[in-house]
């Protein structure tokens, strides 16, 4: 997961939103219930601002970079895999289910890639929470000596969910409920300590409403409509999707076959009762999230280790019961000389499968013009700071709208070690004090060629320095318009 993790340039829309709060708090010197977007209170992200937190942290320990921005997401995707790995050993007794889940998630490219681990967003962190607060939730109900213990954690961690990601990380809190009835562990309604814990985080999550609208007024508001009603009762940014929108993956499909085989079967067994509530939290998460009016592929993602989970337990029961009849057949043989290298050439795969991945994922960035404005702003040339003042000039992220959200992250950081940089719209006049540009793309730079008359001061692949010339015609100059900014998904 840790590869080339810096390399590929802020992502064009969440991550890079995310990456300007952090960067933005990180720079004002401390941490804030209020989350920033170019100076302003960001109303857009109306989500608590843990994540950010992190972010900033990491971004004032190791400095601002692509890499900073993402170590808390992969950092939380390698907590979850130990968790996971763990549970199968030390509670279920079987490590090569741990093993197995583990490759699995690997696999999982929603998980690895997009919005997930790699990624500077929110749902690799919210599935550290939710995948935790579930285990905590199902040893609660099995494990008497230290139900206090793990009723804390799960508590924690639903409390940890919300201020990562608000309602979506509370969607699994009931189907708990659902399995302990299920179970007919009736005690979970009458424990005292399971009200208390659930009125404390009432308390503590409308405190924190509370307190944000107090500082940035109209905040709870923008939070009603983004977070908590916004999305599930109507269409947001064009997300839109049929009943079946999420069952698409090869993966999806293949967990609710196993979810109907663990229900069909007769045989009880550990195992058999893990599978059963594993599946339970999974289609009552599936149901709310294909229920809501807007649709994203990511919101997935918190299922990724129930199902790597589930398929991880069919497997083994499958070689379980292939391997009893090998043995019952050929009393000498051994298994693990079967299961070993089959564990080793499956590793191997899982790392093939993610380096061609990441390998596609940085050809498409570096193709795209827009991001070209990224890479060069990190490159040595500007980084050594021979031009101490410039216009970056860009065509945004898309047509109707002045979105130049990642470019403005690193022009940010440069800001903060000393640089003077304004950025332009395309055709926008000129500031008089100005005498330098960066450009990106041959469309750009011809559009330009024409309008002022260009001077080559550096060039990398598509993007260069320049000076504006004065034999082309008179450069058109004045004041700058103000750029927008326009929303991303969510």
């Amino acid at each position: 997961m840790f590869y080339r993790l810096g390399e590929l340039s802020i992502d064009c829309w969440d991550e890079a939103r995310l990456a300007n709060n952090a960067l933005e708090m990180a720079n004002s010197g401390g941490l804030s219930l209020v989350t920033t977007y170019d100076g302003s209170p960001d109303h857009w992200n109306t989500k608590p601002p843990l994540v950010i937190w992190l972010m900033s942290l990491s971004i004032a320990f190791f400095g601002s970079s692509e890499l900073s921005v993402r170590i808390p997401s992969v950092m939380a995707a390698m907590a979850t895999l130990i968790m996971v790995f763990a549970f199968a050993a030390y509670y279920l007794k079987r490590p090569l289910i741990g093993f197995l889940s583990v490759l699995i998630l690997l696999c999982i490219r929603a998980y690895i890639h997009l919005h997930g681990a790699r990624s500077g967003n929110y749902d690799a962190i919210l599935t550290l929470w939710t995948t935790g607060y579930l285990l905590s939730g199902y040893l609660y109900l099995k494990d008497h000596d230290h139900r206090i213990l793990w009723l804390s954690l799960c508590m924690l961690g639903i409390l940890l969910a919300f201020f990562t990601k608000t309602v979506q990380g509370l969607i699994f809190a009931p189907a708990l409920i659902i399995y302990a009835l299920y179970k007919r562990q009736y005690f979970v309604l009458k424990s005292a300590l399971v009200y208390f814990y659930g009125l404390l985080i009432l308390a503590i999550c409308a405190a924190y409403y509370l307190l944000r609208n107090q500082i940035d007024p109209g905040y709870f508001d923008s939070a009603i409509l983004n977070d908590l009603l916004g999305r599930f009762a109507t269409v947001i940014e064009n997300h839109a999707g049929g009943p079946f929108y999420y069952v698409k993956p090869a993966w999806m499909i293949l967990t609710l076959g196993i979810i109907g085989f663990q229900f069909s079967r007769r045989h009880p067994s550990e195992l058999r009762d893990f599978s059963i509530f594993l599946g339970m939290m999974f289609l009552f998460y599936l149901l709310i999230i294909s229920a809501a009016s807007t649709k994203i592929a990511w919101y997935l993602i918190p299922l990724s280790p129930l199902a790597s989970m589930l398929i991880a337990i069919a497997l083994y029961q499958l070689a379980e019961d292939k391997l009893f009849k090998v043995k019952a057949t050929l009393p000498g043989a051994r298994p693990g000389l079967i299961i070993f290298p089959a564990a080793i050439f499956a590793s191997l795969l899982v790392f093939a499968f993610n380096f061609r991945e990441i390998e596609k994922q940085e050809a498409d960035s570096k193709n795209r013009v827009a991001d070209q404005y990224n890479y060069f702003l990190r490159s040595k040339f500007i980084q050594s700071k021979q031009i101490p003042k410039f216009a970056v000039v860009h065509p945004g992220y898309y047509e109707g709208n002045f979105y130049v959200a990642p470019a403005l992250f690193y022009i940010n950081t440069l800001r903060k070690k000393g640089l003077e940089i304004t950025v332009l719209q395309t055709d926008a006049a000129i500031p008089e004090d100005y005498q330098y540009l960066l450009l990106c793309g041959e469309k750009i730079k011809n559009r330009m060629e024409i309008r002022s008359g260009l001077q080559e001061v550096d060039t990398d692949g598509q993007c260069g320095i320049y000076t504006v010339g004065k034999g082309k015609g008179s450069a058109k100059r004045g004041v700058e318009r103000p750029a927008g900014h326009a929303p991303e998904t969510g």
